[in-house]
């Protein structure tokens, strides 16, 4: 008795199985591949990732997972020569380079530009640039 029991269970656990296996559509003698056919001329549009940073621990302050070194611990002294001021889109000359918001110069990133001063951010503190 407790044999045909087993084979029941056995055969019960096989026909479920197969139930939740067997792909969906597929009939007999038909692959599964042949099944995802119309599921093959759709497009998928990925997000445009160029835009975003993978990570911006720069905004947090100092990475956790990166030992300062005594070379990225020394400060290059910054000297703001000259701001083109435009509302919209101004540039000043940090040290003979141009640069706008949002770029590096020294370690440092451009947070704002105003008419007569830059202010640059390292994550953890922030240094003011006056015209010289």
């Amino acid at each position: 008795m407790k044999k045909i029991q087993g084979i029941a269970i056995l055969a019960v656990l096989v026909v479920v199985a197969l139930v939740i296996w067997l792909p969906k559509g597929t009939k007999k003698g038909q692959s599964s591949s042949n099944a995802l056919a119309p599921l093959a001329n759709k497009t998928v549009e990925l997000p445009n990732l160029e835009d975003k940073k993978r990570t911006a621990y720069k905004e947090w302050g100092r990475n956790p997972f990166v030992w300062p070194s005594e070379e990225a611990e020394a400060r290059v002294q910054l000297n703001l020569s000259g701001v083109i001021w435009d509302e919209e889109s101004p540039y000043a000359l940090i040290n003979g380079e141009v640069v706008h918001a949002g770029d590096e110069i020294g370690g440092m990133k451009v947070e704002r530009i105003e008419e007569n001063r830059v202010i640059l951010s390292d994550g953890v503190s922030q240094e003011v640039l006056v015209i010289e």
